[in-house]
């Protein structure tokens, strides 16, 4: 049996202000396979800016972080972030649910205290996700109705950038 693991390939899109180039990439970018999630972003964009830009990326990868459930959070995310210095609360309740919050996600840009993935903003999680070898983090993220399928890139140099499309 070969050991080497199988590089994976995502089309993925972002919702942003401004058009991205490979300059721009930096390792925790949200992305997004929904095209119709990342025009929720482009249409919340337009509400504050003149112009919005959708850009498509390609990312290969081949050891993600996931999280799908509470099992991926106790074992793949709790160990990280217990290799830290950020104070969180993670509770089990008897319906197999979960909770999870972490108020210096909001003391390090990010927008919601009790969405794991804004982890990402803060410098030590991901320089730790990073050290623990994984080069993407994936999972599922709520819009303000439905889930979308995430990908963040964690190694630029597995991103490419396809095109960047202008709305206004």
């Amino acid at each position: 049996m070969n050991n080497l693991k199988m590089k994976k390939f995502i089309i993925t899109y972002h919702g942003g202000y401004k058009s991205l180039n490979i300059n721009d990439l930096k390792p925790g970018i949200y992305t997004t396979s929904d095209i119709n999630g990342a025009m929720w972003y482009i249409n919340r964009n337009l509400e504050k800016n003149e112009k919005a830009w959708l850009t498509t990326l390609s990312i290969k990868y081949s050891n993600p972080l996931s999280l799908y459930n509470k099992s991926d959070f106790k074992k793949y995310w709790i160990p990280i972030l217990n290799n830290t210095n950020i104070k969180y609360t993670f509770k089990e309740y008897d319906d197999g649910s979960y909770s999870f919050e972490s108020s210096d996600i909001i003391k390090n840009g990010g927008y919601i205290e009790n969405n794991p993935f804004d982890l990402i903003y803060i410098d030590e999680f991901l320089m730790n996700v990073i050290n623990y070898n994984y080069d993407i983090i994936i999972g599922y993220d709520t819009l303000i109705n439905y889930d979308i399928p995430i990908y963040i890139p964690l190694k630029i140099n597995n991103v490419k950038i396809l095109k960047n499309d202008l709305y206004f």
